[in-house]
């Protein structure tokens, strides 16, 4: 009935969606809501801005529908010049073209680089990502002209990066990339200079060992982030990107 609405009158489609938004797992609606105006967006534009800065979370457990509208409101945003705060590309991950810079989803859709976005977070729960997915992300990440952290959730890649280009391309534009093996599991940080990774709290650097442990709990979480977990990542990742400016 609301998305009706919302094709419908176009005058109520922004009291709706204000509505939508601010109650309990209305972002989703509000986003369908959004499909429905046909690209008339002007007088919607602010509400727009605020989901954005709320971020965006693309998962491979929701409709084709809702992975549909959520992606034209990443482009409706590209188009506006609005700066999208995350976009979670959650166990959704087909395969990386980084001769176009897009990453392809599981349900056909296609994220380009063009998306203007601070922080992107790729994780799979039901398969484990390849050394070249894993890889190929990073070059991606490369091509981001807006993006400042790179985020691997829920998945293990490799020990280290070898592409020394693509990693003083992310040093050069301060560009931070992060590894959470699971819920539980210390946030590690990629040394640009060296490609291996750090445990952010103590800098030292996983064994072979510790790979292979978050190997078999990486997968204990299957539904994905929440929200309230998604605001306290953006807070700690805030505090960190500010301390090494």
């Amino acid at each position: 009935m609301y998305r009706f609405s919302c094709g419908l009158n176009s005058g109520s489609a922004e009291k709706i969606i204000s509505y939508l938004k601010n109650i309990e797992g209305g972002d989703k609606f509000a986003i369908l809501c959004i499909l429905e105006q046909s690209g008339k967006v002007e007088h919607i534009k602010e509400i727009i801005r605020q989901l954005c800065c709320e971020g965006v979370i693309i998962s491979g457990y929701d409709s084709l529908l809702l992975q549909r509208s959520s992606m034209q409101l990443l482009e409706i945003a590209a188009r506006n010049g609005i700066l999208i705060e995350y976009v979670s590309l959650s166990n959704c991950l087909q395969s990386v073209d980084t001769s176009a810079a897009a990453i392809k989803t599981t349900s056909g859709l296609v994220f380009t680089s063009r998306i203007p976005v601070k922080w992107i977070e790729v994780s799979l729960y039901n398969r484990d990502m390849t050394e070249d997915e894993a890889t190929d992300v990073l070059k991606f990440a490369s091509m981001c002209p807006s993006l400042r952290l790179l985020v691997y959730g829920y998945c293990v890649p490799p020990q280290s990066f070898e592409d020394g280009l693509v990693l003083s391309n992310l040093k050069s534009r301060n560009v931070q990339v992060w590894w959470q093996g699971a819920d539980a599991e210390p946030i590690h940080i990629l040394n640009l200079q060296s490609g291996r990774w750090e445990n952010r709290d103590s800098g030292s650097e996983p064994t072979a060992k510790d790979f292979e442990r978050m190997r078999s709990v990486r997968g204990e979480r299957r539904i994905g982030r929440t929200k309230e977990m998604y605001r306290e990542i953006v807070k700690v990742g805030r505090e960190n990107l500010r301390g090494n400016r």
